[in-house]
């Protein structure tokens, strides 16, 4: 991915994720989600659970951090999905 076109998407997901976080404040069972897909290169199964990169368990962590889950799904040649769910 070009820098500039990481740069604009790293942007819109901090935006959006101001927008939902300012408007859910004091709704009851609020919660924040965001699912990302890719058709990449995927991964095994049994390594989905257990991410290798810094990228992928700092996201875990910090997902953790505020009592949020995260989820990875992939399989070789098909693509990964990421999923994050944190109450607010």
């Amino acid at each position: 991915m070009l820098a500039a076109t990481e740069d604009v998407v790293a942007g819109f997901v901090a935006d959006v994720a101001k927008l939902v976080v300012g408007h859910a404040q004091g709704e009851a069972d609020a919660l924040f989600r965001l699912q990302i897909s890719d058709r990449g290169a995927g991964m095994e199964a049994n390594r989905a659970g257990m991410p290798a990169s810094l990228g992928l368990v700092s996201i875990k962590e910090r997902t953790r951090l505020v009592k949020g889950t995260f989820r990875i799904q992939s399989r070789p040649n098909e693509g990964t999905t990421l999923g994050v769910r944190i109450p607010l």
